[in-house]
């Protein structure tokens, strides 16, 4: 897939998450928020706000990509749930949050946001973490 030349992650994504991985379409940030497997799909496309603004073959490319990494967490953390959902009412740039959600989590069956302040990872956590999920791709 061509990369857009003009594309830049929003401040607000940047700001609240750390790189994942890059794959063909979309870069994968993993929220920092150590209460849940957070992960968010931006699409590397200038403008988008909602997944049709993409192009037909970009579109099936990122919900690809989205069930390779749903696959690639059901196997890594065994979730009673996964939620997948762009919203959007905040950040305006087109992502997609991939939550892997447990009976037992602090805000089950609540969705997770909006609800309580985020509590972020240590540093040694965030790295752990990191290194554990790009151990997947």
């Amino acid at each position: 897939m061509m990369q857009d030349p003009i594309f830049s992650l929003h401040p607000q994504l940047a700001a609240d998450s750390r790189l994942l991985v890059s794959l063909g379409t979309s870069d994968w940030l993993l929220m920092n928020d150590a209460r849940f497997v957070w992960l968010a799909q931006v699409p590397r496309s200038s403008g988008a706000k909602l997944l049709v603004d993409l192009a037909p073959d970009m579109r099936a490319e990122v919900r690809q990509e989205s069930d390779r990494v749903v696959t690639i967490l059901q196997g890594a953390f065994s979730p009673d749930q996964i939620n997948v959902a762009q919203i959007g009412n905040v950040v305006s740039q087109l992502h997609i949050h991939h939550v892997c959600r447990f009976a037992d989590d602090a805000l089950w069956p609540k969705p997770i946001w909006g609800q309580t302040p985020a509590q972020p990872y240590t540093e040694v956590e965030y790295e752990a973490r990191l290194a554990l999920l790009r151990a997947q791709f």
